[in-house]
């Protein structure tokens, strides 16, 4: 008896086993063809431009319905697992994780006669390749899929950013407001304007001496223009992208109560001293823009007049350095920045917070600022510096319409905000915001999906025997 249920058993085990065998035999085909396939892409980025496989930000997806989306990670040596630790910072594998889910839903629209699509995807802030990369993927038709592109650049793909894709829309934010209803109603929210964020931007260009050059500290500084004094409330919540001694001028630096003669024209001046033409639509002229030594100790001592007694010093205590991490420690900084007059740093606010201001100001950093879809969508009205980033809506984006423009020297911030904060213009701004939350509800993580797979169908999807990389493979 005992024989024949060790025997009955042995057999439904085998079933199991087959069965099991069967689901998994296409996935494991699928990777293993993919992995081939990924590892082919990575040879013809290697040959186009090699610097650009240094850091593990590049992926190589293959989509091949009805089987999973495959993925894999580029590098110099060859490709590895997403998660994988090989070259690639946590940041690329973090945003990794909604990309492979929204090509996973992209996947699901399409069908087996739909063919194969192979897809790069840079995760960078800012992802570019070269023009020879560009030809190469053109050949094999791979499409290059990034978060934000430049304004001259019409060879990527743009697709929603990973915060975007992570909260499947800003759904989490949508829901929010919602539910503050008639709190976010225009009529009542303060006549002011609200920015805050980071010192995110170009790193290379940072010193000691020229801290003040980098764009979202500037706006900081503009904020004590006498013309818009108490009208708008700037500050960084953190410091980051910066060396120890950066962030030592940057966390004592005090505004002065009496402003030097010339601020803040001295830093419109600086910024045109250092070569960076802007042109009429706020693009640069990509001209090196590394300030000169005369402009240095002409514009440097009238923005750098900061106290560096001990008693008003910010930064943490050797005691709390060890007992909190590094977003603790920058929290602690703000809050305490917060409340000390002049200061850059300021308290971090939440959406609530920022809500209740009509006007909200976006300035890039390392790259487009993705802040800037809830600003949109918040029933205020954005005031955005342009500096010739975009994202995958901006087509759709018309200047004092959806927003009101700023050039990216900053040279009409205070012209543009005082125009938005005046009384006779109440109604002009009433309707931008409205239009401009109207457009962005109309922007979904369905309908982004949606976009994509039609894409990919009509103009990068192979016979499963055509496809340039994958060839009789498949």
């Amino acid at each position: 008896m005992l024989s024949h249920r060790v025997v009955i058993l042995g057999r439904h085990t085998w079933f199991l086993l087959m069965l099991l065998c069967h689901i998994l035999a296409p996935v494991h085909g699928v990777m293993h063809v993919s992995k081939d396939v990924c590892h082919r892409l990575q040879k013809v980025i290697q040959n186009a431009s090699p610097h650009h496989l240094r850091d593990g930000f590049l992926f190589c997806y293959v989509i091949s319905p009805p089987s999973p989306v495959a993925s894999w990670k580029l590098y110099r040596g060859g490709v590895a697992a997403p998660f994988s630790r090989q070259p690639g910072g946590e940041g690329a594998v973090e945003r990794q994780r909604p990309v492979r889910e929204y090509l996973s839903r992209v996947a699901e629209r399409m069908h087996p006669e739909n063919g194969v699509a192979v897809v790069l995807v840079s995760m960078h802030d800012l992802g570019s390749l070269p023009e020879a990369a560009h030809i190469a993927l053109r050949k094999v038709g791979v499409p290059f899929l990034v978060f934000n592109g430049r304004e001259d650049d019409s060879r990527s793909v743009l697709i929603p950013d990973s915060y975007f894709l992570a909260s499947k829309g800003y759904a989490d934010v949508r829901k929010r407001l919602q539910q503050m209803g008639s709190q976010q109603e225009w009529h009542i929210k303060q006549t002011s304007a609200i920015w805050r964020g980071s010192t995110t931007g170009p790193p290379e260009r940072l010193t000691p001496s020229t801290w003040w050059m980098l764009p979202r500290l500037r706006l900081c500084l503009l904020a004590a223009d006498p013309r818009i004094e108490g009208k708008l409330d700037a500050g960084v919540t953190s410091i980051v992208q910066a060396s120890p001694s950066i962030k030592t001028v940057i966390e004592g630096y005090r505004i002065p109560e009496i402003l030097p003669e010339g601020f803040p024209d001295v830093i419109y001046a600086a910024t045109n001293e250092t070569g960076r033409h802007l042109l009429d639509d706020g693009s640069s002229s990509g001209l090196d823009d590394t300030p000169t030594e005369d402009v240095i100790e002409e514009v440097g001592p009238a923005l750098r007049e900061y106290d560096r007694r001990q008693e008003e010093d910010i930064r943490p205590r050797a005691s709390r350095r060890h007992a909190h991490g590094r977003d603790q420690k920058l929290r602690i900084r703000a809050e305490r920045g917060g409340n000390i007059p002049g200061s850059l740093l300021k308290s971090h606010l939440g959406y609530e917070e920022m809500l209740a201001h009509k006007v909200l100001v976006d300035i890039d950093g390392n790259a487009n600022s993705w802040g800037v879809f809830w600003k949109l969508h918040s029933n205020s009205v954005t005031l955005k510096v342009i500096c010739g980033f975009r994202q995958w809506y901006y087509l759709n984006l018309m200047a004092w319409k959806h927003y009101i423009p700023v050039k990216c020297d900053m040279s009409d911030l205070v012209e543009n905000l005082q125009w938005a904060l005046a009384v006779e213009n109440e109604a002009k701004m009433q309707l931008i915001a409205e239009e401009s939350t109207a457009l962005m509800s109309k922007i979904t993580y369905t309908k982004e999906v949606k976009s994509l797979s039609w894409l990919l169908r009509s103009n990068f999807s192979f016979p499963r025997s055509r496809h340039p990389l994958i060839g009789f493979m498949v």
